[in-house]
């Protein structure tokens, strides 16, 4: 019995196509070959890294008092000696909040002396805290102290003056008044003994005579 191949069930390839097979190297496959021929050299892919974007403070981080713990501070971490207007922050907080302040307003008048920075402060509050200046006016009353000022920056002060809990001008005046009042006073002794004394020698030796 003879099988026969039925060639349609069967691959046709030609006769220089690969049919998987390990084939030997021969001489005629590796003539007008070198190695390194077929080596083609590409550039590496690029990976693609996205550098961290830094974030952009607003008006808000900027002048917490949180944030102005941690950096350099107007005001001596001890006292309030070296405040020099008529509100003293009575509590680290309201110290705090009283450095954001002035932060703010060096921000924009400049390098000040600090005793323009704390009387400014002390006209902001005054205005800011003020039942008699209208909600609207207030911005027109800071921008003449401060010059001109946007809406996020004039909100940012409005904030911080809510937290200055310890505002009371007319106490703060009172005490200012009252120790100018006793720098004049102390150190002022009138000494008459001497004089006393000589008199009455002078009269007794008058007597005597």
């Amino acid at each position: 019995m003879v099988l026969q191949v039925d060639f349609n069930f069967t691959d046709r390839r030609g006769r220089d196509e690969p049919t998987g097979e390990v084939m030997p190297l021969t001489k005629s496959i590796l003539q007008g070959i070198k190695m390194g021929d077929k080596y083609q050299r590409g550039k590496a892919p690029k990976e693609d890294i996205k550098k961290p974007k830094k974030k952009k403070k607003n008006e808000f981080e900027s002048y917490h008092p949180s944030s102005m713990s941690q950096g350099g501070s107007l005001l001596s971490a001890e006292s309030n000696n070296e405040l020099m207007g008529l509100y003293k922050p009575r509590t680290q907080e309201t110290k705090q909040t009283y450095e954001a302040i002035l932060a703010y307003i060096q921000d924009a008048l400049g390098d000040q002396p600090r005793d323009i920075l704390c009387g400014a402060a002390d006209e902001v509050l005054m205005t800011l805290k003020s039942d008699k200046v209208r909600e609207k006016d207030r911005k027109k009353e800071v921008e003449m102290l401060l010059g001109g000022l946007t809406d996020e920056r004039i909100a940012v002060l409005m904030n911080l003056a809510k937290k200055i809990t310890d505002f009371s001008l007319e106490e703060d005046r009172n005490k200012y008044d009252n120790q100018d009042e006793i720098d004049e006073t102390i150190g002022v002794n009138v000494q008459f003994d001497d004089s006393d004394d000589e008199a009455d020698g002078g009269g007794a030796e008058g007597g005597a005579e």
